[in-house]
This record gives structure tokens, sequence and C-alpha cells, in this order.
């Protein structure tokens, strides 16, 4: 996939959803002569890039972002337990959704992608499938 300099995509959503390694995996986008995406941003959908050709509300359920956090610190050795992950995970949402500056939430005219129930591949089709649909690529 390819953009067009000055084609915006903005992905947010809460932590662990999968947003950095989503877009790492989907290819081409990252350069800077095809385009530019924004991951993590609070309020990036609603202040800094109203008007992105393409917004994303990434999320899943808390447990199966636990799951999947918990499995990458294992993998990377670090001692940790699901129920710990899990109860820093919804500390965060709670956090995240309630700030006063730029609190966590979906743009009105973003597109919610729920991957609980869809594997690492299935989630990057998924966005790869919103992105060739909004840009007619």
């Amino acid at each position: 996939l390819s953009l067009e300099e000055g084609k915006f995509i903005v992905v947010l959503g809460p932590s662990g959803a999968g947003k950095s390694t989503l877009l790492n995996m989907i290819g081409g986008l990252d350069s800077p002569t095809s385009g530019t995406i924004v991951v993590n941003g609070r309020d990036i959908g609603t202040v800094v890039l109203p008007d992105a050709g393409l917004k994303i509300f990434l999320t899943a359920s808390p447990e199966a972002r636990a799951r999947r956090r918990y499995s990458e610190l294992v993998a990377k050795g670090q001692d940790v337990q699901y129920e710990d992950v899990l109860r820093d995970l919804t500390v965060r949402d709670e956090n995240d959704s309630t700030r006063a500056a730029a609190p966590l939430k979906a743009a009105e005219d973003a597109l919610l992608l729920d991957t609980t129930e869809m594997d690492f591949e299935e989630s990057c089709r998924a966005v790869a499938e919103m992105i060739r649909e909004r840009f007619c690529l």
C-alpha cells in the first residue's frame, strides 16, 4: 500500500489495542514519501488532524488486550502475572478516558475496529482494507 503525500491516517485506541504493532506491519505507509501515520495521538483525530482522510479507533476488550500484553512481556522475559497486567490496563483505561485534557475517545467520524476476536493477521487485513476502501487503492 502507498498513499499520496499529505494524506493522513489517524489510529487511536486504548493502551494495548495494538496500534503501533499493526501499523508497523502494514508496509509502505510510514515512509515520508507515502504519507503520514500518527499513532497514540490523544486528540489527534479531533483537534490536531480533524480533517484526516481516515480515522480508525482500534480497540479490543480489556481481557484481550491484557492477554496480548502479557504474552508480549513474557516473551521479553519479564516476570509478570496476567491479573496484574489486566489491572494496570483497566486503571490506565479509566485514567485515559476521564482525564480533563484530551480524554481518549473516538472522533465522531472515526471507523471503529474491535479486534477482540481477531488474530494479528486478521487485524492487519482489516486495517489494510479500511485504508484501501477509503483511499480507493
